[in-house]
């Protein structure tokens, strides 16, 4: 087995050559890749040359290198990338060889001095081959080294090397040869030097600044969220959609144009079928890959790239103002920090993949980090490290997964192309691509091991959404959702990744239901309720980064398992007992986020504006239509309605007027009854009167009657002419009336 220790480990040599190898091993690959490191070993062995290397022309450094390449390689290609040899070291030597000849390439025909020959142009592949000595047909082997150092292309020099760019702009259904811009002129050059030096004429003759993506036509509903909420924020950049021509379906060309018309956007199709070789696409670009494409191959000197789900909350000419990106030239965004480990190949990948001495000093390549940083930096936390210091330690250290999140980058294309380059060759390689989860890592990757310099935005990957709060802790807020959500050192949320509906795939609540019943049927009502909460948008109160030693990431079913959910604590009162970064929005904030998110959770089709117009207009007549109908039908039931009111009305008029009837009637009838008593109470009143006075009248009678006959017996009494008896019988009738009286006033 070849050592390890000679193959990126602490105590590698610093040129990393290869020991003894066993017969069993691959020769073939030993012997290019040893061949190669003799390179540098050739020239740095000769002490001629590297005491006099300074004052040696870019030029004839150049030429002194590929001589060496040709003699000691004369069989490399960098598509052995592809391939998985018999170990480890091996696979990872074809890889290191790579990226060692992209410093090389980038070291003569793309970078721009900084020491030494400052302000140089890079140089012209044509002329630094004819410097070579003794080589046949020099005017060929430019084209050898292109083909084999970037065989992904579609060499043809009898065809400018540049992607055919249609603008979306021109009109809906315009064909494409009516929205196909012109090749750039390219002065006196020729076809051939323009093509010999593609990268250099694609990085000069690439200006301006704007957004660019890439897609499969399914994702052109995404797309078109994204341009609603671009044209929410007024955006003016131009975008472009990069494609290996797949997507150029006549469908997929009217919806961008439709697009483009609808939403007031500028927008170019970059189409690579003629620069890019099919098979190369076919066997390698899949799924994400394309994205390697697409930082690649549109035609902006400065471009931030979006996923089509990827939502700005800033105007995006913001982004290109971060201060760290125009130092470095690339500003990344990073991911949630997982404690994930990675593939286990990877670190001593990494430490493989660094400088040896000798191409340290003779091109003068260093990288932003390596094993003698690690090892300086080996007792310091990353707490109090840069960001970009912790993302490499805590993947070149500690193994981590997790890193960066690719989802919006912003690039100088220019300062960056030999990064992006190894970034497709790093995620492409067998070795280099089971370094990263998708395309994530590889554009740091990619710049670090090219020689390059990015920044990384110093807050990690955070969760926006809900603020729920702890029942048992009102200082503790946690936020569950599928987006990743990125905000800047000021707290400003910057920009989403996912989408802003509660779950960015459709119409999946049955196959959640189906795979966690268990989950589902106790925290929803049916399959119909959990569907309705998926497709809602999302909440915006908040943002909260979790402090992974304290409280880590957690996961639930909903949204295929895509749901995180992140905790925070804000305790001002007692700052010791806070933990992770809470972000509450004030109401404004609120209040425009969820504006925001509305938009995108809205689903409308993408139409011809002139046929949604026509189906407008018919939708109108019909609406007219339906409320001419509406309005017939109201008009009848308010006729019935007031028709029924009416005979109410006079129903109840008639009742009460029946009533009224009977209530006289009634009260007639009452006084007649009370007339008559009365009468009859007067008569016999009257009549008891009458016999009262009937009664007096007797009495007074009888009484006359008997004073009378008592004054006659009185006289007689006087005159003696009355008997005894006689008295006695007097004395007996008088003695009666009295007894009579008494017995009636009893």
């Amino acid at each position: 087995m070849w050592e390890s220790s000679h193959l990126g480990g602490p105590n590698s040599t610093l040129f990393k050559e290869f020991e003894e190898m066993d017969q069993w091993r691959n020769k073939a690959m030993a012997y290019k890749t040893m061949n190669m490191r003799s390179l540098y070993k050739a020239v740095s062995e000769n002490y001629t040359i590297v005491n006099h290397w300074d004052e040696f022309s870019k030029l004839d450094k150049c030429a002194l290198m590929f001589s060496k390449l040709g003699e000691t390689t004369p069989d490399w290609h960098t598509r052995m990338i592809y391939d998985e040899f018999e170990s480890y070291e091996a696979t990872n030597a074809v890889l290191e060889l790579t990226m060692e000849l992209l410093r090389l390439y980038d070291y003569c025909f793309l970078k721009v001095d900084d020491d030494g020959e400052a302000g140089s142009p890079p140089l012209d592949i044509i002329e630094v081959f004819k410097e070579i000595p003794e080589q046949e047909d020099g005017e060929m082997l430019p084209e050898v080294f292109n083909q084999r150092m970037f065989p992904f292309f579609h060499w043809n020099d009898s065809r400018l090397l540049w992607p055919n760019v249609y603008n979306m702009s021109r009109g809906i259904g315009a064909h494409l040869n009516e929205s196909l811009l012109p090749l750039p002129h390219i002065g006196n050059k020729t076809i051939k030097e323009f093509n010999s030096n593609f990268w250099s004429s694609w990085t000069k003759y690439s200006s301006g600044r704007g957004l660019i993506t890439t897609m499969k036509s399914d994702d052109i509903v995404l797309y078109e969220k994204q341009m609603r909420i671009l044209k929410e924020f007024d955006n003016k950049l131009p975008l472009q959609v990069i494609t290996t021509g797949s997507e150029m379906r006549d469908e997929f060309v009217k919806q961008l144009q439709i697009i483009a018309e609808i939403h007031n956007q500028e927008i170019y199709l970059v189409d690579l079928s003629d620069i890019i070789d099919r098979r190369f696409v076919n066997d390698k670009i899949d799924r994400f890959k394309h994205k390697f494409l697409s930082v690649l191959f549109n035609t902006f000197e400065e471009a931030i790239f979006m996923d089509v789900d990827a939502v700005p909350f800033v105007e995006t000419t913001e982004f290109f103002e971060i201060q760290a990106y125009k130092d470095t030239g690339m500003y990344l965004y990073r991911d949630r920090s997982l404690d994930e480990g990675g593939e286990g190949n990877c670190r001593p990948l990494m430490r493989q993949l660094e400088p040896s001495f000798a191409e340290s000093r003779l091109l003068n390549n260093r990288l932003k980090f390596d094993l003698l940083w690690a090892i300086e930096h080996n007792g310091m936390s990353t707490k109090y490290m840069t960001s970009e210091e912790a993302v490499f330690k805590n993947m070149y250290v500690y193994g981590r997964r997790h890193h960066i999140e690719s989802g919006l980058m912003v690039i100088n294309r220019r300062k960056q192309m030999a990064g992006l380059i190894g970034a497709m060759l790093f995620g492409l390689s067998n070795s280099g691509s089971k370094c990263s989860w998708g395309d994530k890592e590889f554009f740091w990757l990619g710049n670090l091991y090219a020689g390059k310099d990015y920044a990384v935005n110093p807050m990690e990957g955070g969760i926006v959404g809900y603020l729920k709060e702890d029942p048992g802790n009102n200082f503790k807020k946690t936020i569950c959702g599928t987006q990743l959500a990125h905000v800047d050192e000021f707290d400003r949320l910057m920009w989403t990744n996912g989408g802003l509906r509660t779950c960015k795939f459709r119409n999946d609540a049955g196959k959640d239901f189906s795979e966690n019943k268990d989950h589902f049927t106790s925290h929803y009502k049916d399959v119909k309720e959990y569907q309705k909460i998926q497709d809602s948008h999302i909440d915006m109160q908040g943002v909260i980064i979790p402090d992974m030693k304290r409280d880590s990431w957690s996961r639930k079913p909903e949204c295929r398992g895509y749901t995180h959910c992140a905790s925070a604590v804000d305790n001002r009162d007692h700052p010791d007992e806070s933990y992770g970064t809470l972000i509450a929005f004030d109401w404004d904030k609120v209040f425009s986020y969820n504006e925001i998110a509305k938009i995108w959770a809205e689903d409308i089709e993408i139409k011809d504006p002139a046929v949604r117009a026509e189906e407008e207009r018919k939708k109108k007549e019909e609406e007219e239509k339906k409320k001419e109908e509406e309005k017939r039908k109201k008009e009848e039931e308010e006729k019935k309605k007031k028709e029924e009111e009416e005979r109410k009305r006079k129903q109840e008029e008639e009742k009460k007027k029946k009533e009224e009837e009977e209530r006289k009637k009634k009260e007639e009838e009452e006084k007649r009854k009370k007339k008559e008593q009365e009468e009859l109470n007067r008569q016999r009143e009257e009549k008891e009167r009458k016999q009262a006075e009937e009664e007096k009248e007797r009495k007074q009678a009888e009484e006359e009657k008997e004073r009378k006959q008592a004054e006659e017996d009185r006289k007689k009494l006087e005159g003696g002419t009355l008997s005894g008896e006689d008295a006695q019988k007097k004395d007996e009738q008088t003695e009666k009336p009295k007894s009579g009286d008494g017995n009636n006033q009893s």
